[in-house]
């Protein structure tokens, strides 16, 4: 399919909303390219949470391919509750290992349907261990030494708050890309619930992709000590949410051990 016909569908079809577009798009066009294979590896938090993350080697064809020294590895962070398995991610996987590049893919905690969870928590949206630990097993385990950081929408905010937090990680990655990232979910919240741009039907559909997930890993979510008190949730109360506001009020909050919705997000 030809570049002008998808930006032609891109502009009249699918909006001026940017999320939403994205979207609509990813399904359509990652279905003209081939799957990649990659190689799964896992590591391990201090608390006992198995990490995964799949590494798909360059295209040996691409014209890109430097023989005499290592590829640069991209290390995608995805959006929220977003895998390897997400169309998005194999789209721009497939595209950047035909440039060359070699590309190793965060599995954020619960989101790839093949993997359980070792504890009982998901991804949060600033949560950084998980990257860390990623990182570390590439320049520690594999020997990866150049690295480009490539963060979509959450996965952004997270690539970019690791980054920031120890000035001594910045100098293992060449360059870092934020795309998408959102800057401030407080005041953010209001306009997503609003129907302009088609807002409050992506906040809906978000939501519906992080109550998979947790639905998913329901019976080990629930038996964590955040949740056997008497003001505890249920899966009942998760169920019922249709906002992502809504959902962090009775669950993720929760399950990242704060007791109020602003001071999570701060």
């Amino acid at each position: 399919m030809s570049n002008f016909i998808r930006k032609v569908l891109s502009t009249f079809y699918l909006g001026k909303e940017r999320p939403f577009s994205d979207t609509c798009s990813s399904h359509v066009w990652s279905k003209f390219l081939p799957r990649t294979e990659g190689t799964l590896h896992s590591t391990q938090l201090g608390d006992g949470t198995i990490v995964t993350y799949e590494i798909y080697q360059p295209d040996d064809r691409s014209s890109s391919v430097n023989e005499q020294e290592p590829p640069t590895t991209l290390v995608i962070v995805p959006g929220i509750a977003n895998c390897t398995e997400t169309k998005y991610v194999r789209t721009f996987s497939s595209h950047a290992i035909g440039h060359g590049f070699r590309v190793a893919v965060l599995n954020h905690l619960g989101a790839k349907k093949e993997d359980g969870l070792s504890t009982p928590r998901i991804f949060t949206y600033g949560g950084t261990e998980e990257l860390a630990a990623v990182v570390n097993h590439l320049t520690s385990v594999l020997n990866h030494k150049r690295l480009i950081g490539v963060g979509f929408s959450m996965g952004a905010n997270i690539l970019i708050k690791y980054l920031g937090e120890e000035s001594s990680r910045q100098g293992l990655f060449e360059c870092a890309v934020s795309v998408c990232q959102g800057y401030d979910i407080i005041r953010a919240k209001t306009l997503l619930q609003e129907w302009d741009g088609l807002r409050r039907f992506y906040n809906w559909a978000i939501t519906q992709n992080v109550k998979n997930v947790i639905d998913r890993h329901v019976r080990v979510l629930f038996h964590g000590p955040n949740f056997t008190s008497p003001h505890k949730s249920s899966i009942h109360h998760v169920r019922s949410t249709s906002s992502l506001s809504e959902l962090d009020d009775v669950y993720i909050k929760k399950m990242a051990g704060f007791h109020h919705w602003t001071s999570f997000m701060q």
